[in-house]
């Protein structure tokens, strides 16, 4: 899809964000990023990655938040240098240090 639209075979894809955002990134400005967020209707095109666990795993499901909470800037990092885009719980683009 990505190959079709910069050679002009198509002229717009539509891509999963973090997708859509590590291409974003490659293309070094020839591609153009509009996130899908204020679309009327269900359902929304925005939403939180989650983690399962097994039922009744308490104490994993604490030590995975703990993790996860130490560790927010690195993986917000993380995912910014590959060009995800990231959004808060209102749907609103966070603005990042690139």
């Amino acid at each position: 899809m990505i190959a079709d639209l910069k050679a002009g075979e198509i002229d717009a894809a539509i891509l999963w964000g973090p997708i859509g955002g590590y291409h974003h990134k490659q293309s070094e400005g020839a591609l153009e990023l509009a996130p899908l967020l204020h679309e009327e209707g269900a359902p929304r095109l925005f939403y939180r990655i989650t983690m399962g666990i097994r039922q009744g795993e308490l104490r994993w499901k604490r030590e995975l938040n703990s993790i996860l909470r130490r560790n927010k800037e690195e993986i917000d990092a993380i995912l910014e240098d590959f060009g995800v885009p990231l959004v808060d719980d209102y749907g609103k683009v966070r603005v990042t240090s690139q």
